[in-house]
């Protein structure tokens, strides 16, 4: 006799069979009830069973979501009428998808990273309902993973949580910068649960010299041995101001590889190069885009004849054809990732791609003001005559657009943007809406601009004080006709309950009040401190103290995702108010004060910095408001007490990192 509560796959693959055990999981937790799962050919469910698989198993669904290209293309159908019917999508990764968005439509939620973050109503099985027909706006949604929890065995469980959230919230590309050979164990389990996930792996990076010296990846301290190797045989690498050295001259935070750029119009040097990008591709098939991007620095290419009167775009392109010519001629599928960033804004003017199709253009306006949303106006001033080794990368939105339409004119195929939104800029907009109501508006722009999705550079850990942006991007890039103010009504409902209205308005007045344009040192900005700069954080504290009864209210409330919510708003209140204070004295000449201030904040993160793994990277936080809080201060004691201080908050944020390592599974 045939169990009750069935799950039917169409096919024993991957994906598909996560996606049915992450149904079975989940609905045992709603309904009590427990499904077996099994291979069926035959869709004729019965009452109590849900059937898994790609459209093409579903031959008489109507409503089928129209995509260009269905393997790579996202697109669902979900038809459940009383705890019975089918789940499909476009692929597996998409069948994987229609679970979740199954589950959302009856109460789910993935509030933020981590089994916290998961809110799992009780319901009976016979009421459950769901009529869904969807597809993905854009290809390209993803994260590109950052911070201090990065590369590090501590990170490990942390990048896995961002991992399983962003299949719960339809991003179907996980990229890890950095090179695989000889990148923690972490690294490789979060790859492996990105595939499971049917994800698409972007990995590759900065650090291609140092595969090039046989050290294939920079951590801090390899520097030593790669500035041993580069010392035995400096042929490969720049010359500048008549010398081959690696990192940036004169840089001591700049020293190893990533920060290494090489003699480029050397043949062998590219064949070298050439080699070690294919020999990877061939060692790592479970990548599926392998970027290949000159160093992180500007201003530092070769001075030598071959390749001083050379645009080093133009070596660019002739390196990525030749790597596309010995990946097919190793008849490898891997695509390649390159990146239009830094010097490489100014286009090649002579090299054009022989082969669009093996690669995907990454666009990287790193220096830009996030007040300006993307836009097709341009400027013609920018972004201004290529000066060798004299360029600058700050420019205005109409500049960045007018690198980017250079680019186009010579390549036609796939974009998408590669951005910085929630790196270091969201830490200054303390209310975390406004910053993202910008980005939900450069979501909405991409497309044109020649863009098919957005990659964010983002913190790991990056849902403190709440989650909404996390959830703010993933969603517009589904969709992006969302209505932002219904995103943040449902969101802040789901995570915090009936005060939920409340918190939102509080955390609006926030932003409101939050100069984060004036600290994030990458804006244009002329003259001194705004007058208004003052007066806004003087009125925070006031504003903190109005919401206070509100958090007080739900001190007691029963251990829940929203009684975590709660917790992390009420701590961000005390730092909000010791950060204001902070800059406000300082802005007044009060430094020892200020320092004070500061201080009190650095302890405070530290003592709860176990507790908050999961939501913020404790000492990528300190690190940028120490270091973007030095615009404050003038060249002289300031400048020299800052300093201090930031070593000091280094110091005690690093000992944080220093716990006993963590056995996570993929």
């Amino acid at each position: 006799m045939a169990a009750r509560y069935q799950i039917r796959i169409a096919e024993e693959q991957e994906t598909i069979r996560f996606a049915a055990s992450e149904l079975r999981r989940y609905l045992y937790q709603m309904t009590g009830k427990r499904y077996t799962v099994s291979r069926h050919g035959r869709w004729s469910a019965g009452p109590d069973t849900f059937c898994l698989g790609r459209f093409a198993d579903f031959p008489d669904a109507r409503r089928l979501p129209r995509v260009r290209d269905p393997e790579r293309d996202d697109a669902i159908r979900v038809s459940v009428r009383g705890g019975s019917g089918y789940l499909a999508g476009t692929n597996p990764r998409s069948v994987l998808f229609a679970v979740y968005r199954f589950l959302a439509a009856n109460g789910c939620r993935w509030l933020r990273p981590g089994k916290q973050g998961d809110w799992i109503p009780v319901r009976k099985t016979g009421d459950l309902h769901a009529d869904l027909a969807d597809a993905a706006a854009y290809r390209y949604r993803g994260n590109s993973h950052c911070g201090n929890a990065v590369g590090k065995v501590t990170g490990t469980r942390e990048t896995l949580e961002k991992v399983d959230w962003m299949a719960k919230a339809g991003l179907n590309m996980c990229f890890q910068e950095g090179l695989l050979y000889h990148l923690p164990a972490g690294a490789h389990t979060a790859i492996r649960a990105a595939k499971k996930r049917g994800m698409y792996v972007h990995n590759g990076g900065h650090w291609w010299p140092a595969a090039v010296y046989n050290l294939p990846h920079s951590r801090p301290a390899d520097a030593d041995a790669f500035a041993a190797a580069v010392r035995r045989n400096p042929r490969h690498l720049a010359l500048v101001d008549g010398r081959r050295t690696g990192g940036c001259h004169g840089k001591k935070n700049r020293a190893g590889p990533k920060f290494t750029e090489l003699c480029y119009g050397r043949p062998q040097t590219r064949r070298r190069l050439v080699q070690c990008v294919a020999d990877y591709a061939e060692a790592f098939p479970e990548i599926d885009f392998v970027h290949v991007w000159l160093s992180d620095s500007m201003n530092i290419h070769c001075e030598c004849p071959r390749c001083i009167h050379t645009r080093p775009s133009d070596f660019y392109v002739m390196l990525l054809n030749d790597i596309d010519e010995e990946l097919t001629r190793r008849d490898l599928p891997t695509r390649i990732g390159f990146l239009i960033y830094q010097d490489l804004l100014w286009a090649p003017e002579k090299e054009r791609f022989r082969n669009p199709d093996r690669f995907v253009m990454m666009f990287a306006p790193i220096a830009r003001d996030y007040d300006k949303p993307y836009s097709r106006r341009t400027n013609p001033a920018y972004p201004g005559p290529f000066r060798y080794n004299q360029n600058t990368q700050r420019m205005p939105m109409t500049g960045f657009m007018a690198a980017l339409g250079d680019w186009q004119r010579l390549f036609d195929g796939e974009a998408f943007s590669f951005d910085y939104h929630m790196t270091w800029y969201h830490y200054f907009d303390f209310g975390y809406l406004d910053f993202a109501r910008g980005m939900g508006r450069d979501i909405q722009r991409l497309a044109s601009i020649g863009m098919n999705g957005l990659v964010s550079c983002q913190i790991t850990c990056a849902a403190f004080p709440t989650a909404f942006p996390l959830h703010a991007h993933a969603r517009y890039l589904w969709n992006p006709r969302q209505d932002f103010k219904q995103l943040c009504d449902d969101w802040f409902a789901a995570a915090l309950g009936a005060d939920g209205g409340a918190c939102r308005h509080y955390m609006e007045a926030l932003s409101a009040c939050s100069h984060r344009d004036y600290f994030y040192r990458f804006v244009l900005r002329e003259g001194g401190h705004p007058p208004s700069l003052q007066v806004d954080l003087k009125k925070i504290p006031t504003l903190i103290e109005t919401f206070r009864p509100v958090v007080e209210r739900q001190a007691f409330a029963p251990d829940s995702p929203q009684a975590e919510s709660w917790f992390y708003i009420a701590l961000h209140m005390e730092w909000v108010a010791l950060l204001s204070h902070c800059f406000r004295t300082a802005l007044s000449g009060r430094l020892a004060v200020a320092d004070d201030y500061f201080t009190q904040l650095v302890e405070r993160v530290a003592a709860r910095h176990k507790r908050l793994t999961s939501a913020l990277d404790s000492l990528w936080y300190l690190r940028t408001f120490a270091a973007r809080v030095g615009l404050l201060f003038d060249e002289g004691p300031g400048s020299r007490l800052l300093a201090r201080h930031t070593r000091e908050a280094l110091t005690l944020a690093g000992s944080l990192h220093r716990c006993p390592p963590k056995q996570e599974s993929a």
